[in-house]
């Protein structure tokens, strides 16, 4: 638990240190006097260990502070070691191809290793609305076949110790044959820290396998900790960890082929919330399904995969491994396509706060951590504080709830005002407008960017929203931007270019979009001017005519 406590200090000062700037000077001060603490308090465990928190903490936001004031930037981790095999990477891929068609060939290549670039766009999609999109990653579970199968034969050849060691080379050659991202990297740092822990006969601890790999790897390259790939990575990994315990419990009562990819799945979802809901804004509703079917298949995935590749440069042999992988990798593709073609699969929502994300990733953290054994003396403690509060107690808890109500009614009432703001995109315009009862309206022209368009929606809209109210669409190249968003965002209205209605009005008419609280959107039907009447005045958005618009 010490080792622990101590990497999460050292994390959390390498996270402060590359945000905050702190100066040299004072860490180094703040280095001397925590060590000089622990070393007089060695005999004294609590004091000792207060001390080296702190000592850890200091060192990690030098380390940071140091590589931040030099400039260095986030490039790929350890990037410069996988280059020289990216020849052999090119070759299993033109292999797997060869004797697999699409978008079984694509799927295949990602779940061996690791990426969705050759995927098409409605595979990607399926992917990500299914909670499926980690089996294209290189993750744990695909570092863990590999170096039980190399621990296997290399056991049987050489010994468990001498075995180690083409092991860990496998494992190490794998990472970088992926292409050593961050989270392929931490994942084969785990699984390498578990395999020395076999030799000496000790179990390894997942949590601080994890948390020596991250310090570790944020030692070295401090600004790996804001790649989103390693965040997911550990995310998933915590959720794991301290988050499955928790609901085990609760889901004992089902068959175990069920409970436990279901399960494991809904702690990895509710552990990587905070970097969905901050960074995607989509959340899959049916992964817990999706993954009590698809999981099974994975294994077969890969190790197919991997014979394909293997066998690919001798013709007959690679047919032969082609139909081996092809079914399996059939099965999962329509798998993925079954459950993301669902209408409700996935949720969009606004993005969350990076403040309000620490706060869940923290109540999250604090509810797994409660759970661990090596806290019992703490939980007994609260228990007997509980206790004695006697009748206090519900009627504060009663007041943290009321108070919480207000606070959440607070978030979620409308302000009464009007607010109008111009989204920032490098070509095109777009205007996001909410009206005093909170009513929504999205005005666009122009050949904007669809990704960026969908970000800057996504940063106007509140957590809990999923639509729009309107969507005003004032020419006809702004269609494929705006469609785009309206996939994420529908729209309850939608005003479209005059061109494209049956029935024009006539010169001169006016759509009215209402926001409530008096306030409405007015669109001019001969030049396509907005513009918005409040207070009994009225104000044009637009700086020049456009096409014509009205109300589907």
């Amino acid at each position: 638990m010490s080792l622990i406590a101590i990497c999460a200090a050292a994390l959390a000062g390498l996270a402060a240190g590359d945000f905050m700037r702190l100066e040299a000077a004072g860490l180094l001060a703040s280095v001397g006097l925590s060590g000089l603490g622990a070393a007089l308090a060695w005999r004294k465990p609590a004091w000792r260990l207060l001390a080296l928190v702190t000592c850890a903490a200091a060192l990690g936001a030098g380390r940071a502070s140091t590589v931040a004031a030099a400039g260095v930037g986030p490039p790929g981790f350890v990037s410069s070691l996988a280059s020289p095999l990216a020849e052999l990477r090119a070759s299993v891929e033109s292999g797997v191809h060869r004797y697999l068609p699409e978008p079984q060939a694509s799927l295949a290549v990602g779940v061996l290793l690791g990426g969705s670039g050759h995927l098409d766009a409605t595979m990607r999609l399926d992917l990500q609305r299914s909670g499926l999109a980690h089996l294209v990653a290189i993750d744990g579970l695909k570092q863990v076949l590999v170096a039980a199968a190399l621990g296997r034969l290399s056991a049987r050849l050489i010994g468990p110790w001498l075995g180690a060691l083409p092991t860990l080379a496998g494992i190490a050659g794998y990472t970088l044959l992926t292409g050593g991202h961050p989270s392929a990297v931490r994942a084969g740092l785990m699984v390498g820290l578990a395999t020395l822990a076999s030799l000496t006969g000790r179990l390894a601890d997942p949590l601080t396998s994890l948390l020596l790999a991250v310090t570790g790897m944020a030692a070295v390259q401090p600004r790996v900790l804001l790649d989103i790939g390693l965040q997911l990575s550990l995310s998933a990994t915590l959720g794991i960890v301290l988050l499955w315990p928790r609901l085990r419990q609760r889901l004992r009562r089902l068959p175990r082929p069920i409970a436990e990819p279901a399960g494991l799945t809904l702690a990895v979802t509710l552990a990587t919330l905070p970097v969905m809901l901050s960074t995607f804004q989509v959340v899959s509703l049916v992964s817990p399904v999706a993954h009590v079917v698809a999981l099974p298949l994975l294994s077969a995935v890969l190790i197919t995969t991997a014979l394909l590749a293997a066998a690919s440069p001798l013709a007959p042999l690679g047919v032969i491994a082609g139909w081996l992988a092809w079914l399996p990798t059939t099965l999962l593709a329509e798998v993925i396509r079954f459950f993301g073609s669902w209408p409700a699969a996935a949720v969009s929502t606004g993005r969350l706060a990076p403040p309000a994300a620490l706060c869940l990733a923290a109540a999250l953290l604090a509810w797994g951590v409660s759970g661990l054994p090596e806290l019992d003396a703490l939980r007994l403690a609260v228990e007997r504080r509980r206790r004695a509060l006697g009748s206090w107690g519900p009627p504060a808890a009663c007041l943290g709830m009321l108070l919480a109500a207000r606070g959440a009614l607070g978030l979620v009432m409308p302000d009464g005002q009007l607010h109008i703001e111009r989204l920032a995109l490098a070509r095109g315009e777009a205007v996001f407008i909410r009206g005093p009862t909170g009513r929504t309206v999205l005005v666009v022209q122009g050949r904007a960017d669809p990704p960026s368009l969908a970000r800057e929606v996504a940063g106007h809209l509140a957590i809990w929203e999923h639509k729009l109210d309107a969507a005003v669409q004032l020419d006809a190249d702004s269609e494929k931007a705006l469609a785009l968003v309206l996939a994420r965002y529908p729209a309850d209205q939608r005003i479209v270019p005059t061109e494209r209605r049956r029935n024009v009005p006539a010169a001169g008419a006016e759509r009215r979009v209402d926001l409530g609280g008096g306030v409405a959107l007015y669109i001019s039907e001969p030049d396509g001017r907005v513009s918005v009447s409040y207070a009994e005045s009225r104000s044009d958005l637009t700086t020049s005519g456009a096409t014509p618009g009205s109300a589907d």
